[in-house]
This record gives C-alpha cells, structure tokens and sequence, in this order.
C-alpha cells in the first residue's frame, strides 16, 4: 500500500510539474505576441498625444508622396491614426496634420505648418494651364481647421475652418480664408484665378484670387443666406 502511495504521489508530482511548466510557456508566449504586436504595429510611428481624460493615443506616419510637376519638389502628407477607447467601444480614424516638402535636388525639406495640432481637410492645386492639370503647379489651397472652436475637445471638421494658399514648394504659406462656418468650393476658375465660395454664420462669400499669388482679386457676397430665410 505504501509503495502504491508512493507511486500515485510521483504520477501527481510529474503532472503537477507539466501543468506548472504548460502555464509558464503559455504566460511566455501571450507576452511576446503582445510585444511583438505592439512593437510592429507602431514601429514607425511617433506618438504626439496622449489625452487621459478619453484614453486618446494619436501616431503619426507619412502618407504617399505626390510630385509638384514644374518642380524638382514632393509633397508628402503627415497622416494621423487615431484610436479613442472607452469601457464599451474602441473606434479609429485618419487625418492629415501636416504636409513635409522635400527637394530632392537638394535633399532639403520644410515642413508647410508649425506643429502637427491642425487638422487639414482638403487640399487643392493650381495650375499653370486650366485645361493641362499635367503643367506645371504655381499654387495650392489648403482648407485646416486649427484649433477647437466648439468647445468639444477636439479639432474636427465640425469647428471653424481656413484657407490658405501655399507655394508648391511649400515655402511660404498665407492665409486667404480666416475664419469660415464651411468651405463650399475650391476651384480653379482660369489659368490664373481660384474661386473659393464659403459659409459664415450669416453670409456666403465669394472670393477670387490669383493661383500664383495668392492675392485677392475681388470678392462679394451671395444671396444664398437671403434665400434660405425666406
């Protein structure tokens, strides 16, 4: 009976020290799958902001290049990730905060505004020839929101929006639009003049500029707002 005791001791051992050793290799293995998800996930991306109060990471990564035609110069697009996380629900979305400009010829690069807080919407480039967008690029317009402006925590395309013209090599920017409810249309009307039509809270405005400039050649008011009240 003692031997029996002694061998169903050794049989309870010898599974016990499986099960402790299956658990270690499974803890070891659950680890580094999380590291190596993590690790390759964001490799090479930068965290920019981390909100504590909505759990919010955003990364950054540049997008595709798109090349200035006329220009030894591309145009890159700095694109966020962004994942909100709750006890419920996880959601992500992308934006586009930024755009670098990199000479090739000289290998120098700039980025076309300071930070990476500003949300850009949309961009538009202008061309030499209104009917040949394969000429040259001699302008951009760019539609960001800067900063909250609805009081929600976030910059989204639910605040105020600008518009800027920008050089295609993106060396100089200025801004054409201030402050805007929506900005209805971009388009470039003749080979030398864009039409930018915008909402403020109670007018819409027309504004014409030179693609090449920047500079405002006239603007006016619509009668869209009179239209909409009656």
């Amino acid at each position: 009976m003692k031997r029996f005791d002694r061998i169903l001791w050794r049989i309870n051992g010898v599974l016990l020290l499986f099960a402790v050793a299956a658990g270690i290799i499974l803890l070891i293995w659950g680890l580094a799958q999380t590291f190596f998800y993590s690790a390759n996930e964001h490799k090479d991306a930068a965290v920019v902001d981390i909100n504590q109060g909505t759990h919010q990471r955003e990364y950054l990564n540049l997008g595709s290049s798109t090349k200035m035609t006329g220009l030894s110069v591309v145009r890159m697009p700095l694109n966020s990730d962004t994942s909100y996380r709750s006890f419920s629900s996880e959601s992500s979305g992308g934006r586009t905060r930024n755009f670098l400009f990199i000479d090739f010829s000289s290998m120098s690069s700039k980025w076309l505004f300071d930070g990476f807080q500003r949300l850009i919407l949309n961009e538009h480039d202008l061309y030499a020839s209104l009917n040949n967008s394969g000429t040259n690029v001699v302008g951009s317009i760019y539609e960001v929101v800067a900063s909250d402006t609805n009081g929600d925590g976030k910059v989204t395309e639910d605040d105020q929006v600008a518009a800027f013209w920008g050089t295609p090599d993106g060396k100089d920017v200025i801004e054409v639009v201030s402050s805007a409810k929506r900005i209805l249309s971009v388009e470039q009307v003749t080979d030398t003049e864009v039409l930018i039509i915008y909402q403020q809270e109670k007018s819409t405005v027309a504004l014409l500029l030179s693609t090449s400039t920047g500079k405002k050649i006239r603007e006016g008011q619509l009668p869209m707002q009179q239209t909409a009240d009656k």
